[in-house]
This record gives C-alpha cells, sequence and structure tokens, in this order.
C-alpha cells in the first residue's frame, strides 16, 4: 500500500486528487493539510510514503523565513512538486535538490496515477507536457522574435537580474546605473510583457526565454 500526504492550500484540489486516487486499490490518503503548520505537526506523528505538495507552500521560501526545505530533512519519504505552471528554474532547482516528481496542476488523472507508481518504484517522473517545453527551451524553440524586438539590451540584462532573484538596489549596483533607472526598467517590463509585477516579468522570461539571456 502507497500511503500518500497531501500538501496543498488549496481544499479544491486536495479534494480533486483524492478523488481521482480514490480508485486505484494499493493507493491510500493517509492526510490532507492546508498549511505548512499543519504539514510540519502531521510529519511528526507519521511518515508517509509519499509527500504531494504544492510548490507555492512555505516549504520552499527558507530563504525569506530561514527554515531549509521542507524535503531536506525527510528520510525515505518521496517528494512529488506540484506546480500551477511551469516555472523551469525552480524546477530545475527542485530536480537538483532530489525531489522525485514534478506535476501540473493541469495532470490528468490517468498521468497522476502513473507518476505516483514511477515515484514509488525508485523513478524520477518530469510530465510530459514539463518534459516538452523544457526540451523546446533548450533547443531555442520559443517562440521569441516578436517580443525580442521590443525589449533593449539593457531591459534583457535587467530581466537576467530579475530572475535571479536579485532587489532593485542589487541590480542599480551591478549594472552601474540608478535605483530610478531600474524601476523605470522594471515599469517598461511590466507593460511590454503585459504583466502586473516582477512574478509576472519571471514567468514570461521563461515562457518566452528570454532568460537566461537569449544570444
Amino acid at each position: 500500500m502507497i500511503n500518500i500526504l497531501i500538501a496543498d492550500p488549496i481544499p479544491l484540489f486536495t479534494k480533486g486528487v483524492q478523488h481521482s486516487l480514490s480508485s486505484t486499490s494499493n493507493i491510500r490518503i493517509s492526510g490532507v493539510c492546508h498549511s505548512y503548520g499543519n504539514l510540519i505537526d502531521f510529519l511528526e506523528k507519521a511518515s508517509p510514503d509519499i509527500l504531494l505538495i504544492d510548490e507555492s507552500m512555505e516549504f520552499a521560501s527558507g530563504k525569506k523565513t530561514g527554515r531549509n526545505p521542507i524535503w531536506r530533512g525527510l528520510e525515505g519519504i518521496k517528494i512529488i512538486v506540484v506546480y500551477t505552471e511551469v516555472n523551469l528554474i525552480k524546477i530545475r532547482q527542485y530536480v537538483s535538490a532530489g525531489v522525485n516528481g514534478h506535476l501540473l496542476k493541469s495532470i490528468s488523472s490517468e498521468e497522476l496515477e502513473f507518476a505516483v507508481q514511477e515515484v514509488t518504484n525508485g523513478k524520477i517522473y518530469i510530465q510530459e507536457s514539463i518534459r516538452q517545453l523544457s526540451m523546446e527551451h533548450a533547443l531555442g524553440l520559443c517562440t521569441i522574435k516578436s517580443v525580442r524586438t521590443n525589449i533593449t539590451r539593457r531591459e534583457l540584462q535587467v530581466i537576467q537580474l530579475i530572475v535571479e532573484e536579485y532587489s532593485t538596489q542589487e541590480i542599480a549596483s551591478k549594472l552601474f546605473i540608478s535605483f530610478n533607472t531600474v524601476e523605470s526598467h522594471r515599469k517598461s517590463l511590466i507593460l511590454k510583457l503585459g504583466v502586473k509585477n516582477s512574478a509576472g516579468i519571471v514567468r514570461e522570461a521563461i515562457r518566452l526565454c528570454l532568460y537566461p539571456n537569449p544570444v
């Protein structure tokens, strides 16, 4: 029997996962957690075979909270991270950290079950759509020409540093420009990429292959 702990802040999603896996005879949902605190409390009392966890939960925010990612302290528990959207930078980081599975919330019930079985058997499972996008990115097949023509060389430099989590002041120091100039570039990128904030810039930079800096 494969015992799975689901950790996700959205109850509707956790109910969907439970429903998707309920018909599988060798899978049992051992618990559901909707917050980081609930997750820690559960893990102090029980040890599931697989932790299926949403990437937005605070388990990954060690830089901001002083905590290490949750999987660093889990011995014998396999980790499957679920993403709302593809973020190749995060996925690469999590693969390097030893995360066992990488899925999108749009995954089908059939592929979710298959992923669980593969991870249980000791394999690394990356959803096919994530693999495809990663390959296109690596081969430079993403559609960037129309966007690239509207983005200046300096704005591309700013994008690289935003994606790498540098602050506005740090970007200004690295590029030898003023704080206000960096903010001006940031606002320009928000308009050109059709997003609302820096998180949107990061998302579009990855999707459009603007990071790493295209040649």
